[in-house]
């Protein structure tokens, strides 16, 4: 899936990776305003990554740079001059992962995940897990140990949230699933917060209780703008059903 806001002469060439560039020399390369961008830039991708799944982070992105009025080409021109500091890699591996200001090119995008993930960017570790868990687009064969090893690894690091999801998502036991998603839950990240709901819900690896789904699903929905259909429905459900 390509969303990049625009595309410039130069977004084909691989950054030069000659001079190992540091946090402490950034500031004589490139200006404290672009230094101010990819490090804002950074800051969302590591923020909104323990919470949403990459198609919010991709929106989010591509909204600040149209509010902006910032060109994604020019951000990732700046990323490409300090790709071996790992979580402007990490970045510049999402630009390329979804065509943001360049060509979308997963084969780069993984290239970059891999050089922050092995520095220890836990972000990174899972979207190398989610390269090889997937077989779409994706530049590795699918590899489902591989994968559990790199979401393992960022839950290691940095108890990262969405590796938590990952996990859970591959547990064969119900009731270690359910803990696992619990635990993301509780880290905040929102598609586990929804299936620790789910888990409820449907008696999933822990008791059923409908009035602990319905508590759960008041308090996302209070916390959260965006009502989603299936949320809404669930609330139709409990009202008809005398619930409330």
């Amino acid at each position: 899936m390509s969303t990049s806001t625009d595309h410039n002469t130069q977004s084909d060439n691989t950054p030069s990776e000659n001079i190992e560039i540091t946090e402490e020399i950034l500031t004589e390369l490139i200006t404290s305003s672009d230094i101010e961008l990819i490090s804002y830039l950074s800051k969302l991708l590591i923020d909104i990554g323990r919470i949403e799944y990459d198609p919010k982070i991709v929106q989010i992105f591509e909204n600040y740079f149209t509010e902006s009025n910032i060109q994604s080409s020019h951000a990732f021109s700046i990323l490409s001059k300090c790709s071996s500091i790992p979580r402007y890699s990490t970045l510049l591996g999402f630009f390329y992962q979804y065509g943001i200001g360049t060509k979308q090119n997963e084969e780069l995008a993984f290239k970059y995940y891999e050089s922050a993930a092995d520095k220890g960017d836990s972000f990174s570790m899972i979207q190398i897990g989610w390269y090889y868990d997937n077989v779409t687009g994706s530049p590795v064969k699918r590899d489902a140990k591989k994968a559990l090893e790199y979401y393992k690894k960022s839950v290691e690091t940095e108890n990262h949230p969405q590796a938590l999801c990952h996990l859970a998502y591959h547990e064969q036991n119900e009731r270690r699933m359910f803990l696992m998603y619990q635990e993301a839950a509780i880290g905040g990240f929102i598609d586990a917060q929804k299936q620790v709901i789910a888990s409820y819900r449907y008696g999933s690896g822990v008791e059923k209780d409908l009035h602990k789904t319905f508590r759960l699903l008041w308090k996302r929905i209070k916390e959260k703008s965006d009502w989603h259909s299936n949320e809404l429905e669930y609330l139709r459900l409990f009202c008809l059903g005398g619930l409330l």
